[in-house]
């Protein structure tokens, strides 16, 4: 089983990974956050573009984008200080099955700009065209305009599924995800998290969500990590949040976590989280990574920090519907049991649920 922790950024994720961490059995892969199927020109629009769109002129700049990012993105880097060359290998032989036709053809004037080498316009697209033609009439073997590599594929559905699983399943070999219960840090779109659950044979997914006054002055805090966030507008944060709440929805094979009740309904919330990974009993670390008495100086952070007082102010206006309960929620320190085992079994604690 394969488990994707997917959070909006700064909205507790680690917490859920700290708590799964107490679990013997379970992999935890979190060395670089798996974002190679929802990533702009990842697998997800690789497949869009070749069983959805299935243009044959979109499709070659699509491939092409798609080994753009893994010579040059992020997520190959990190790959590559992990498992160095095979990483190459792996992507290589990955394009190979997906797009099996290629060839050098000629830069066509329908290739988006972004993937070939820059065009003349105006006169010099003239100028250009009345060389090709000389050219041409003299010897088609001469390289101008410069060529470049061509691919075509179009495929259905089910075959590309079928590749793409296979892949994926020799990359987690490669990385050494091979525990039944394998849990992969962003695996999936937090938006969209059933996309690209297809490419395995059992998939889940959880999305961490959190109380926007609290993630919105986390951001404040720690702006190096939150760059993809309109943090430096309140009313922009608002509308970002709001959006991406609209898809934060609950199915078959996806559960919603709000980070404040892993702390304050800590039993009932890993409850669910046991539910949906088939678990049963209690971690048998429990509390070595995970304790929710730590984690709650976490919470109700904008009345420690009160530069973002009218922020807050402004967020609880208009958020309204996503703010949590404070005033009714139940302390883990008043919670007389759960003080008990965590007095029984916490030792120095090595969670990474930070900020």
């Amino acid at each position: 089983m394969i488990i994707g922790i997917c959070g909006f950024g700064n909205s507790g994720a680690s917490a859920v990974l700290d708590y799964l961490r107490g679990f013997e059995g379970i992999g935890i892969f979190e060395a670089a956050e798996f974002q190679i199927l929802h990533q702009a020109d990842g697998i997800c629009d690789l497949k869009y573009h070749l069983t959805g769109s299935r243009d044959r002129i979109a499709c070659s700049a699509a491939v092409k984008r798609f080994i753009r990012l893994q010579e040059k993105g992020r997520f190959a880097a990190n790959m590559r200080k992990l498992i160095g060359g095979k990483y190459d290998e792996w992507y290589k032989a990955y394009i190979g099955e997906i797009a099996p036709l290629s060839w050098q053809g000629i830069t066509s004037a329908y290739d988006p700009p972004d993937i070939g080498k820059k065009k003349n316009v105006g006169f010099g697209a003239k100028v250009q065209a009345a060389l090709n033609k000389i050219l041409y009439s003299i010897n088609s073997r001469w390289n101008f305009p410069p060529k470049s590599t061509k691919y075509f594929s179009i495929m259905t559905e089910e075959e590309f599924d079928e590749i793409t699983k296979r892949y994926m399943a020799k990359l987690l070999g490669l990385l050494g995800c091979t525990a039944d219960i394998s849990v992969i840090d962003m695996l999936f779109s937090v938006t969209n998290p059933t996309q690209g659950m297809e490419f395995f044979d059992d998939a889940r997914a959880i999305v961490v969500v959190r109380d926007p006054r609290d993630n919105f002055v986390t951001a404040q805090l720690h702006p190096e990590d939150s760059r993809f966030m309109p943090n430096d507008s309140v009313e922009k944060f608002c509308e970002y949040y709001r959006r991406l709440m609209m898809f934060a929805k609950e199915s078959e094979n996806v559960s919603v976590i709000q980070y404040e009740d892993l702390i304050y309904k800590y039993e009932e919330t890993t409850e669910r989280i046991k539910k949906l990974l088939g678990l049963e009993g209690r971690p048998p670390h429990e509390f070595e990574f995970y304790i929710p008495t730590y984690s709650k100086r976490y919470t109700r952070r904008e009345n420690l920090y009160k530069e973002n007082e009218a922020a807050v102010k402004y967020i609880t206006e208009h958020l309204g519907e996503y703010l949590y309960d404070f005033d009714s929620a139940v302390s883990p320190e008043d919670d007389a049991e759960l003080m008990k085992l965590i007095e029984a079994n916490k030792s120095e604690y090595k969670g990474y649920n930070l900020k």
